[in-house]
């Protein structure tokens, strides 16, 4: 594994401080992270690709503890073992030397906002995700429109809605 230097670890820190702070206003400035970490992941590797900085998309389950409430729409929609599930499932960006990024691992924890580098004993990916195959599958980009949208109103209509939707 390489290990990342230093002026590509500002960049990403940089890029991370954006997303966060772009998802922060536009959901709302006391809206928890809460349900928005693929959104959150997508955009950020939308930047870092743009970037040129290599990673993967983690998908797969937040292990480390539950520390903070987290709440559903309706408590009656899940039993105790479904509403673990919803929980712990979870989407990060992971980079070739193994570091994790995660820019809403506070949904679950007292973990800072932008959680770089993450500790990899609370992340089980179930798939690392190239983020050129990825965009790839999903087709072309449209002329002039970035695939994930950071502001505007595709992202306060799809993204926000569906997440004040589960708040």
């Amino acid at each position: 594994m390489v290990e990342i230097p230093e002026a590509e670890r500002r960049k990403i820190l940089a890029i991370a401080r954006e997303v966060r702070r772009h998802i922060r206003k536009e959901t709302g400035e006391y809206c928890t992270p809460q349900g928005l970490c693929g959104e959150a992941s997508l955009a950020l590797s939308v930047r870092l690709s743009r970037a040129g900085i290599r990673h993967s998309i983690g998908t797969g389950e937040w292990i480390g503890p539950v520390t903070k409430d987290i709440e559903f729409e309706n408590d009656n929609d899940y039993d105790f073992d479904d509403d673990m599930e919803v929980i712990n499932e979870h989407v990060w960006i992971a980079f070739p030397d193994g570091t994790i990024l995660d820019v809403t691992a506070d949904q679950y924890t007292d973990a800072p906002e932008i959680w770089f580098p993450a500790k990899e004993d609370y992340y089980h990916a179930h798939q690392l995700i190239d983020p050129t195959k990825f965009y790839e599958a999903i087709g072309p980009e449209p002329k002039g429109k970035a695939r994930i949208a950071l502001k505007g109103p595709l992202f306060r209509r799809v993204h926000v809605r569906e997440h004040r939707r589960r708040m």
